[in-house]
């Protein structure tokens, strides 16, 4: 799920990087039910991922500056999931249709 998170995160509003940290890496920040979490990814030999709540520092930047935009509201995550879950059981039963029209058959081009 973490890697889930990152991922939305980095496709929909970037992510900032801990600068004192000697290892490539990456944050994001959710809130949810005026809480907040971060989520640190770190790159080196293997990615190592985890969570936990920000400094009362990172808090206040997030909830009172410009770095706010990083601040991602865990439902709209959720319901991101959910429609894309529904999108792929949609492909999924679109395939099954082409499926049952060919009988189960693969059909290539340029065979006889």
């Amino acid at each position: 799920m973490l890697t889930s998170m990152m991922e939305y995160a980095t496709n929909h509003v970037g992510n900032p990087v801990d600068e004192e940290c000697e290892f490539e890496n990456k944050l994001a920040y959710f809130e949810y039910k005026d809480e907040i979490i971060q989520i640190f990814e770190v790159y080196g030999q293997g990615t190592d991922s985890w969570f936990s709540k920000p400094s009362e520092d990172t808090i206040e930047r997030l909830n009172n500056t410009a770095y706010g935009v990083y601040l991602i509201q865990f439902d709209d995550f959720i319901n991101y999931t959910k429609n894309k879950d529904s999108e792929s059981n949609k492909l999924s039963s679109s395939s099954t249709i082409l499926n049952d029209i060919t009988g189960g058959h693969t059909v290539e081009r340029g065979s006889k």
